[in-house]
């Protein structure tokens, strides 16, 4: 069987790659200013399920045609295992691609959970045969979406992302690096925060949250490069992704808030072929000289200095 990270590389699509992060001197200036921020507990408010929902879906598809996705239960997924062990892999490999039931990500079970109010993710099946040829070509199938039981105004935009997960994850290669894997799921979030709110709270909220994650992500790369064991090769490498992932995502939302409409248009339009798989994260990221790289003396040089100055 394949590690945790290398099968999710082979079942979305992504380069067998494996990298982590020495923080850069931009990275450490980032870190010691973002870990000074707190969350404002009056930003914070309550909300249900239903109205997450609907807020959700209102926004995601008055941006985007979102299409079905293969839903099963993990149940589901053991009973046709079971049934099918004496097939052959490629005999296998045609039933499981056949198997699912297509279902609007919105339908999908919603399991919530005693974590943090901002906690989201979703659930996919697959079947870990330590043969690659198999995991290249099988796709990925749905379970449920897993949120915090404490509904908050944030709740929405977390449903948001990781409904992108969903429109990204079933259309296998999409993300041909797994270093991309978050920038359109925190993008899209971060989309979802502006348009909702006028007033900016949504946005500010939206941002401390993501600026401590970024600052927790550096200080743990950091202790990893020094040699502390308090951080696994493992867990390196899952935060670099978020790192990564996080940078680019802030350097694609203000090339987007500075855009006039033709490219804002041009951007979302971009989007939702790459939710139809006819083009790549990397594709677009290119488009617009979005490195990790760039990102990083990005948020040290329009965010750091702009905000600190402010």
């Amino acid at each position: 069987m394949y590690s945790d990270i290398e099968f999710k590389m082979l079942q979305h699509g992504h380069r067998k790659k494996y990298k982590i992060i020495n923080p850069s001197k931009p990275m450490l200036m980032v870190l010691k200013e973002l870990s000074k921020l707190k969350v404002e507990d009056s930003s914070i408010r309550k909300s249900t399920l239903k109205d997450s929902l609907k807020d959700s879906e209102d926004f995601m598809k008055s941006h985007f045609n979102i299409h079905k996705i293969p839903c099963q239960t993990a149940d589901g997924l053991r009973n046709f295992i079971s049934a099918r062990k004496d097939l052959s892999v490629s005999e296998m490999l045609n039933e499981y691609n056949e198997f699912g039931i297509e279902t609007d990500p919105y339908k999908l079970p919603i399991s919530l959970e005693n974590q943090d109010f901002w906690y989201g993710r979703i659930g996919e099946l697959g079947i870990n045969y330590a043969i690659e040829e198999f995991l290249v070509k099988a796709k990925v199938i749905f379970s449920e979406i897993f949120l915090s039981e404490k509904m908050t105004n944030v709740t929405p935009r977390i449903i948001s992302h990781e409904v992108t997960h969903s429109q990204l994850n079933s259309r296998k290669g999409s993300i041909q690096s797994y270093y991309n894997y978050e920038v359109l799921s925190i993008f899209i979030e971060y989309l979802h925060s502006i348009e909702c709110d006028s007033s900016s709270k949504e946005f500010n909220l939206e941002k401390t949250l993501r600026y401590l994650s970024i600052a927790e992500d550096i200080m743990l790369l950091e202790e990893y490069n020094k040699k502390s064991t308090i951080v696994s090769p493992r867990n390196a490498v899952i935060h670099t992704m978020y790192l990564e992932s996080e940078m680019k995502a802030i350097q694609l939302l203000e090339i987007y808030l500075q855009a006039n409409p033709q490219i804002k248009k041009y951007i979302l339009d971009y989007i939702q072929k790459i939710f139809d798989n006819e083009k790549t994260v990397e594709e677009l990221l290119e488009r617009f000289n979005i490195t990790l790289e760039e990102s990083s003396n990005y948020l040290k040089n329009k965010i750091f200095i702009k905000e600190k100055r402010g």
